[in-house]
């Protein structure tokens, strides 16, 4: 649930702070208060993007926070979505915080740690559902209806199953038709990198061969210049009368008799030690180098027709090396890809015939599915219908067969028989704005008490209701707020009366800016704000009356 939303120098909101309550909160105020930046600044923590003129004029950064009440059952949720809230979630309360910089970067902190858009986008669903102003004109396009449907009770597992077998089908069935359309194409490329598989293989390439063969050639290539400079080296060593080992033995031996004397140069004798050693492990390793400098013609030419063979490689597949052995290996799954049935049109045809099958099974399960899950949604949704007055309306979903598709062969719309005697039609054809506000609202109330979080946000869901149908509404949203939180932006006097908590938003304009504020009404500034809802400006004192008469429904 949503307990505490705090903007700062968001739009024309220079800073407010709205303390939600469990039930129905109703935001209210004239049009271009502010109240959409209400909505924008929720839309925020949902992670939607957010561009740099949302920033406060002469402010340089604007910052929204909200503290979320977290169920047990929301934070099992949250930490489905995603992993990391488990360490994020230490007790049970949740803080996020986003601040948007008028350079355009932003920053997201859930819980006092830094965190990601990504992650406040793949948490938001388990936090908040939010209706926006307009989206009931989503039900006008039958593209949104089988979402919709799929939304009450379809399994995601059979959906995604589905899905999937119609990519494996659409990728057969693409192979077959790029086959036939070029199948000489497919034979000369097959013929191609064959020849370039067997010129790749024959090389045996082994990885990093080209730089260990130019070491190794350049010593070959060098071996008596080589021997020469070990040998000069060792006589340094060994001279008799200039040699360095000698010549640091008697360093030793003069040091350790000094030593004696003063043992201050003790550190100069164990440095003279240590070079000793050292020397002697020199002399070693130049032996064995030495020793192993051998002049070997055939391996100096294998190592330079090597390097030619790599060169020429290199050269003809724009490639080093290395990424030799993988063009290698790559053009050999390509030609087992090819040779299992990319070139063979019974095996294709194969193919697309068994991803057929195995998509047809499916696509039959997932109507079957529809169809009843269809029933239920077209019986509960007429049934809402006639709790907001539209008694005499029939709704129902329809299923057609349509071409196989990601979403399977179904195509799915509503319908609507506004009256007794009228044939049941497209929304799109028959529903009134008010009605597309109620069949939204009832199919909103459906999905969310099945799998929607705590806090539900209406942006003006009462489009085009008034009178007694705006009563009816609102004690359909008292009724839903009775399990959930509800926030509506209404401009119904009706509804905002049935509400636990108030919120006037109003707006105030100087000659250097423009200023909105947010405050909770108290019970005498509520009586005042839904007259004036009624009346307008002309504000009267039967105004007042009606206005107490609505809001002591409140308790009826």
């Amino acid at each position: 649930m949503l307990a505490l939303l705090r903007v700062e120098n968001l739009a024309i909101v220079r800073q407010a702070e709205i303390e939600f309550t469990p039930g129905l909160n109703v935001l209210t105020g004239e049009t271009g208060a502010g109240k959409s930046i209400i909505l924008k600044a929720i839309n925020l923590l949902s992670g939607q993007r957010a561009s740099t003129d949302i920033v406060r004029n002469e402010a340089e950064r604007c910052t929204v926070e909200a503290l979320f009440d977290v169920s047990e059952s929301t934070r099992h949720r949250l930490i489905e979505l995603a992993d990391e809230m488990e360490s994020l979630l230490v007790d049970e309360e949740l803080l996020i915080r986003r601040i948007v910089e008028r350079s355009g970067r932003s920053k997201v902190y859930i819980n006092g740690s830094l965190s990601s858009i990504s992650l406040l986008q793949r948490i938001s669903s388990a936090l908040i559902d939010i209706t926006g102003q307009h989206q009931q004109h989503t039900l006008l396009s039958a593209t949104n209806h089988i979402h919709l449907l799929d939304e009450f009770g379809v399994p995601e597992s059979l959906r995604e199953d589905t899905s999937a077998a119609f990519q494996l089908f659409a990728k057969a069935r693409h192979d077959l038709k790029t086959f036939l359309s070029d199948r000489e194409e497919q034979q000369r490329h097959y013929q191609r990198i064959s020849v370039e598989f067997e010129e790749l293989s024959e090389a045996e390439l082994q990885p990093g061969e080209r730089e260990g063969s130019e070491t190794e050639l350049a010593r070959l290539s060098n071996v008596e210049t080589l021997g020469q400079e070990a040998s000069e080296c060792l006589e340094l060593l060994e001279d008799s009368e200039h040699g360095l080992e000698d010549r640091l033995r008697m360093l030793q031996t003069g040091l350790e008799r000094a030593a004696k004397l003063d043992p201050t140069l003790k550190e100069a004798q164990q440095f003279a030690d240590a070079a000793s050693v050292q020397i002697s492990e020199a002399k070693i390793v130049l032996e064995d180098y030495a020793a192993s400098l051998e002049a070997d013609p055939l391996r100096l030419e294998h190592l330079r027709e090597r390097i030619a063979l790599i060169a020429r490689l290199e050269r003809k597949y724009s490639q080093s090396g290395d990424s030799l052995i993988e063009l290698r290996d790559k053009l050999a799954l390509e030609i087992a890809e090819l040779e299992g049935g990319g070139l063979d049109e019974k095996k294709l045809r194969e193919r697309e015939d068994q991803a057929r099958e195995a998509l047809s099974l499916l696509e039959k399960k997932l109507t079957e599915k529809r169809l009843a899950i269809a029933k239920k949604l077209s019986t509960a949704v007429e049934k809402g219908l006639k709790d907001l007055s539209m008694k005499r309306a029939r709704f129902k979903v329809e299923i057609e067969p349509c071409d196989s598709g990601p979403n399977g062969a179904d195509k799915v719309s509503f319908t609507l028989a506004a009256n007794p005697g009228e044939p049941f039609r497209a929304l799109a054809k028959v529903a009134s704005g008010g009605e597309l506000s109620r069949i939204l609202l009832v199919l909103k109330t459906l999905l969310n008490e099945r799998y929607g979080p705590q806090t539900q946000i209406f942006d003006e869901i009462d489009t085009g209701i008034g009178g007694a149908v705006a009563q009816v509404v609102g004690e359909k949203l008292r009724e839903a707020a009775s399990r959930v939180q509800v926030i509506l932006i209404t401009h119904a006097p009706q509804i905002a009366a049935l509400a636990e908590s108030q919120f006037l938003v109003s707006k105030s304009a100087s000659k250097k800016s423009t200023e909105s504020k947010i405050e909770l009404l108290s019970e005498k500034e509520r009586v005042t704000q839904i007259a004036s809802m009624m009346a307008g400006k002309n504000v009267t004192a039967q105004f007042e009356e009606s206005a107490k008469e609505l809001l002591s429904l409140r308790k009826a």
